[in-house]
């Protein structure tokens, strides 16, 4: 049984608690990321994938779900100087510092895999190290929103580490196929 007073790993409480002890602004924090050298060099590749896809798309209209503070968001805005940003992430905490922090982007608090909030569509879709923390009977439906928010030929990048406890190539291949091309 679990402690009442800790949360699980992944759990809402268990973010909320990360980001009130440590904060964003030391290196280690979890959600350090405009400081953590992992996720600056996690953050240079995926903004090089877009770089790469810019044949297919611009992003103008731009979601990060699970966007933490918004660190991608402002780099994806500083390249590509994105019409319409908009952040989501269920953490009431970090979305109230992620608008003081980047005023002129968009954050609300949502969580996959219902996203109520949202009734836009996007031409770009970012989904970084998320997928892993749904519950798996989650993971089905999460894509399928993610699916309905999207653009008749925009783009969604989906990233994860392939691990036992998050995926294999196989499994995230099989979640996203019947939505998206891989």
């Amino acid at each position: 049984m679990a402690n009442m007073n800790q949360p699980e790993y992944g759990e809402e409480a268990w973010f909320e608690r990360k980001f009130v002890n440590e904060g964003f602004e030391k290196a280690g924090a979890y959600y350090s990321h405009s400081v953590d050298g992992y996720q600056q060099f996690r953050y240079r590749f995926l903004l090089q994938i877009l770089e790469k896809s810019s044949d297919l798309i611009i992003p103008s209209r731009v979601l990060d779900v699970g966007c933490g503070m918004g660190d991608f968001l402002k780099r994806i805005d500083d390249k590509f100087e994105a019409s319409s940003l908009m952040g989501v992430d269920f953490v009431g905490p970090v979305v109230e510092a992620a608008r003081l922090r980047y005023p002129q982007i968009e954050f609300i608090q949502d969580r996959l895999p219902h996203l109520e909030k949202i009734d836009d569509q996007f031409n770009l879709i970012i989904a970084s190290e998320i997928l892993y923390y749904l519950d798996k009977s989650e993971r089905p439906q999460a894509i399928e929103r993610l699916n309905d928010l999207l653009v008749r030929d925009g783009l969604i990048l989906i990233s994860s580490t392939l691990a036992p406890h998050t995926f294999s190539k196989r499994t995230i291949l099989e979640l996203v196929e019947d939505c998206f091309l891989v």
